[in-house]
């Protein structure tokens, strides 16, 4: 959603430069790819920090609760992180292409 304040041209060059800031963080190690992601999302407004730990609580709960029921399928922790990465890359590919773009360097 573009902010108000800037004009479509504007909204534009962020996108792009946005972007490519995505794309060059990509190649960084994971440590620091963590510590730009905290940074960011220090950054952002109050309420949506609140209204994302509230989602991410809500998530846990239930996930405990199907643990103890025992209904929950569990999956080793770093099978499910290439699991969840793959699955970004592969939103990622589809945003891009739904964009009309084609600077995914992955």
């Amino acid at each position: 959603m573009k902010p108000e304040h800037f004009s479509p041209e504007e909204w534009m060059v962020a996108k792009r430069r946005a972007s490519e800031l995505l794309n060059e963080a990509q190649t960084l190690p994971e440590e620091l790819r963590v510590e730009i992601a905290e940074i960011l999302l220090v950054t952002l407004p109050d309420s949506y920090r609140d209204e994302v730990e509230a989602a991410w609580t809500g998530e846990i709960d239930r996930r405990l609760q199907e643990i103890r029921d025992g209904t929950a399928e569990l999956i080793p922790g770093e099978e499910a992180m290439r699991m969840a990465r793959e699955r970004l890359l592969v939103i990622g590919r589809e945003q891009r292409e739904k964009e009309g773009r084609s600077d995914w360097k992955r």
